[in-house]
């Protein structure tokens, strides 16, 4: 079973979706940050994540500046978007986009899904 390692960066009910969505799942890791400072702070701890997922609905400006530190920060992560719209956000700057009503289950399908081709620790 490989290690999985995901950053949800946002609201609340952004971690609990996923949160809930990685308890289906045995050997993952969810990190919480709430807004950029934080996110910058995470950086400083020298964690790995294969995933970040991120709120579609905050301003595009937000959007595009928390992905592109995710992108200099950690380059192989893929970024998921949850929900928002299509014109938010640049598609280069996010790997892939579902719908804000999605669930724990269809996530953790994504989110695998997303991680297959990162390099993944295997689990004690």
């Amino acid at each position: 079973m490989r290690r999985l390692r995901v950053l949800a960066v946002g609201m609340s009910e952004l971690a609990t979706l996923v949160r809930d969505a990685l308890m289906l799942r045995s050997h993952s890791k969810l990190a919480v940050v709430g807004n950029y400072s934080d996110l910058c702070s995470m950086s400083l701890c020298g964690e790995e994540f294969q995933v970040a997922v991120l709120k579609g609905q905050d301003s595009p400006q937000e959007q595009r500046r928390r992905a592109k530190y995710i992108r200099r920060t950690w380059p192989r992560a893929a970024i998921l978007l949850v929900g928002g719209s299509s014109e938010g956000l640049e598609h280069r700057l996010y790997d892939e986009r579902v719908p804000s009503r999605i669930g724990p289950d269809d996530l953790l399908a994504v989110i695998d899904r997303l991680s297959w081709g990162v390099a993944v620790e295997p689990a004690a």
